[in-house]
């Protein structure tokens, strides 16, 4: 309760930053948005995490670093 998310409202196809206010049961959660709208008993599969700007970076980073130690030179 209290993490930042994306969410995909009224279960469509568009996300929309908001809050976890609640877990009614496993797998569901409550959200308010940050416009004030509030959806309850969101299945899990229409939630996602937000990332920070500087979560974004540390994994592109990473990602990077990663895709460099696979090049292979070709002669």
């Amino acid at each position: 309760i209290g993490d930042r998310v994306r969410a995909f409202y009224d279960r469509r196809h568009t996300l929309f930053h908001g809050e976890i206010i609640g877990i009614p049961r496993a797998g569901h959660f409550d959200i308010r948005y940050d416009d004030g709208d509030r959806e309850r008993d969101l299945p899990l599969k229409f939630v996602l995490p937000e990332v920070t700007p500087e979560e974004a970076a540390r994994h592109l980073a990473a990602s990077t670093r990663a895709a460099r130690g696979k090049q292979r030179r070709v002669v």
